[in-house]
């Protein structure tokens, strides 16, 4: 690479995932050889092999367009890219997103905010190179994740009402859980320390009070215990009917509204005020200049 531009920082990872996991994506991705524009990666806890059934599947395709050949090849890939989709919302009925997709040319100036690409450390290389070098927008990246803090904030506060009113089903929840659970990590990286999620969770108290250290301790109980979650009748139920249904988008629109009633009384209880203590800090960091 060049001398990087002001405000850019040069930076390169390598993926060193879990092989195990790694063939559960491969065969998910079965066919990608097809698209040599396409590098694919499998990150988060099916990367580094920490799953748990209430794990996402996280991936990262880089699509390099100065590779793809023509309309056809470039429909072709956007249709194989919707079944992989599609394949993941079938192995996890409630996966609430659909790919990270990053522009091979975007990799000169990256908004990490949009995703750290420091994820790739415990990542599963699925189809391309390795070593991934990239240069990253710092200014942008920080502002980013204040954005994101501020968003999670929002959306936290929807599903915790109703959380608080009994009305929340499985696929709420889980965004529930997985909000509180990702706020230390923006925090974190909204200060310019690229730490992982997990280790953001361990050190969560170098930046929240004793409500939001116990908010998180919750959660990553709930989070453990999932498994029990998904024994129930309507969780079955969106299994099944869910089959069906062939666009991912479609297929979470339906989850969102169809999932069965989440058994909060088998699971430990979110209190009003430590939630609303942890939601008010994490608040401040994303006001924070």
């Amino acid at each position: 690479m060049d001398a990087a531009p002001a405000g850019l920082e040069d930076r390169c990872v390598r993926t060193a995932g879990c092989a195990v996991a790694g063939s559960v994506f491969r065969e998910v991705f079965a066919g990608i050889e097809r698209f040599p524009a396409l590098a694919a990666y499998a990150h988060g806890s099916w990367g580094d092999g920490t799953m748990t059934p209430f794990s996402d599947y996280d991936d990262l395709v880089i699509v390099d367009y100065d590779r793809v050949s023509g309309a056809l090849e470039l429909d072709l890939m956007e249709k194989f890219l919707h079944e992989v989709d599609m394949r993941f919302c079938h192995l996890d009925p409630l996966q609430h997103h659909g790919h990270w997709i990053i522009d091979r040319e975007n990799l000169e100036g990256v908004d990490e905010s949009y995703i750290p690409l420091s994820v790739l450390k415990s990542a599963i290389c699925v189809q391309g190179e390795e070593a991934i070098r990239y240069r990253v927008d710092v200014g942008r990246s920080l502002r980013g994740f204040k954005k994101n803090i501020a968003l999670t904030c929002d959306g936290a506060e929807q599903w915790f009402r109703k959380y608080h009113d009994g009305r929340i089903n499985l696929y709420e929840m889980k965004c529930l859980v997985g909000s509180y659970l990702i706020m230390p990590a923006y925090a974190f990286q909204s200060l310019g320390q690229m730490i992982t999620k997990r280790e953001a969770l361990q050190r969560a108290g170098e930046l929240f009070g004793s409500g939001a250290v116990s908010v998180i301790a919750k959660c990553t109980e709930i989070r453990r215990d999932w498994g029990r979650a998904l024994d129930t009748p309507g969780f079955e139920r969106l299994r099944s009917v869910g089959r069906l249904i062939t666009n991912g988008n479609l297929h979470r629109r339906y989850a969102r509204l169809m999932a069965g009633r989440f058994p909060a009384e088998t699971f430990p209880r979110l209190g009003l005020r430590e939630v609303g203590e942890f939601i008010r800090e994490a608040r401040h960091h994303a006001d924070n200049r």
